[in-house]
């Protein structure tokens, strides 16, 4: 795919800047959408009456919290019995789970982190949209109404009820790295950074982390220019990578349940997206009603991917360099007597 056109790189102060407010429009988005209230961690309420996801997500996280210790870290022995679950089964978000039970003893009881969780997700949302939307668009204000156009994004208030879900910020972040070093030809991509922004997508949920995996081999690739470069300068970083997911997968407790058909759901194929949901708004939308699509069945509303009327408005909007006219090509005499 074509890299987008170049834009005049802003000071790192002036791109700093821009995080800084961006993360406050996640602030105040979180503000409006989820409330203050639910930074009182020892508030569990709200969690409950949220529904079944929630809850599970809260029940497995104080089953984990309460339970003895085991191998791998994330395993819950208290739950499932007798085959057990692990804090990362049950969505519980194992990248602040497992810490935070090594911090039990000085913990109040009951806690919930999921409102904080999602308060860092929304700040973390306009600071990394920030970042990105400075790759490639000039002046702060263009950069934080990109920051907005993120953080305000229908599938992220759509998915408030799962938190581990939320973290959107994580697939920005990738981007903005993507970005940030697929253009660096003489550079490598930074191993560090990337490593990081793997480990918290696979200590989060693993739909994230097949995301992050594949912009990181997307920016790798672009790197390789001979046969040896593709080995060290991909293949080497992608396996490393690779690596790390799969080892914090397994101490999250991911490949804890033995494979068995008596364990299997009945939502694979049906808890599906409908190709047509980035146009499909949802109930309380401004173009509820007026759009005359529906998705195939109910339970593809767990691929709801509204793009908001933002983005369907910004479209018509010419681009940058939009309608100047290109210069001609050079031609051949062979060609221009073919024309002839």
């Amino acid at each position: 795919m074509p890299s987008p056109p170049p834009t005049a790189e802003a000071p790192a102060g002036g791109v700093r800047v821009d995080a800084l407010l961006g993360g406050v429009i996640g602030l105040a988005a979180f503000t409006a959408c989820v409330g203050l209230h639910t930074l009182a961690v020892r508030q569990v309420g709200w969690i409950v009456a949220g529904g079944i996801d929630p809850s599970i997500h809260l029940l497995g996280w104080h089953l984990f919290r309460s339970g003895p210790w085991a191998m791998p870290p994330g395993t819950t022995v208290d739950m499932g019995y007798p085959i057990g679950t692990s804090v990362a089964l049950t969505d519980s978000i194992p990248l602040v789970a497992v810490p935070l039970k090594l911090l039990d003893g000085i913990l109040p009881t009951p806690l919930q982190y999921i409102g904080p969780w999602l308060l860092a997700c929304f700040v973390l949302q306009g600071v990394f949209g920030a970042l990105l939307a400075a790759r490639v668009v000039p002046g702060r204000a263009g950069r934080l109404l990109g920051a907005a156009l993120f953080v305000l994004a229908p599938i992220l208030s759509h998915r408030l009820g799962q938190a581990a879900l939320s973290a959107h910020w994580l697939i920005l972040a990738a981007l903005w790295l993507n970005r940030r070093d697929a253009g660096a030809a003489a550079a490598r991509p930074a191993l560090g950074a990337w490593a990081a922004v793997t480990v918290c997508a696979a200590g989060t949920h693993p739909y994230l982390t097949a995301m992050v995996l594949a912009l990181a081999g997307a920016t790798f690739g672009t790197h390789a220019r001979t046969l040896m470069s593709g080995v060290t300068r991909v293949a080497v970083p992608c396996l490393i990578l690779a690596a790390l997911a799969g080892i914090t997968w397994w101490a999250a407790g991911y490949f804890i349940v033995p494979e068995s058909t008596a364990l299997q759901v009945s939502g694979f194929g049906r808890l599906s997206m409908n190709l047509l949901s980035p146009f499909i708004p949802r109930e309380g939308a401004l173009t509820f009603g007026h759009v005359p699509l529906t998705t195939a069945h109910y339970d593809q509303h767990e691929g709801f991917s509204y793009l908001g009327l933002g983005v369907g408005c910004s479209w018509s909007w010419p681009s940058p360099g939009c309608g100047r006219r290109s210069p001609p090509a050079p031609t051949s005499g062979c060609w221009r007597r073919a024309s002839a």
